[in-house]
């Protein structure tokens, strides 16, 4: 299928007009956009889509509390000997 080439915000846009017969007949309408089964395809591949980018989202969540982790865990004992040491001055 083409929706790769599409994307996804054309994809949805085709799939939400109703069901067309002008395919393959005007310019820019897939041959796809006339099949309903095709069209549940492209459904499909958009959910799937949507599942991708909402897993990538979650990984970089992930990864920006892990770096917030290692720098608290960095900058605590400095802080502390920082303060330690201020205390004696």
């Amino acid at each position: 299928m083409q929706f790769e080439q599409l994307g996804s915000e054309v994809v949805a846009q085709i799939v939400g007009r109703p069901l067309t017969h002008a395919a393959g007949q005007t310019v820019g309408v897939p041959q796809w956009a006339a099949d309903p089964g095709e069209r549940q395809h492209a459904l499909l591949w958009l959910r799937e889509q949507r599942s991708r980018g909402e897993r990538r989202q979650d990984i970089s969540e992930a990864v920006e509390v892990a770096i917030l982790v290692l720098v608290a865990v960095e900058a605590i004992p400095i802080l502390v000997a920082v303060v330690h040491h201020a205390a004696f001055w």
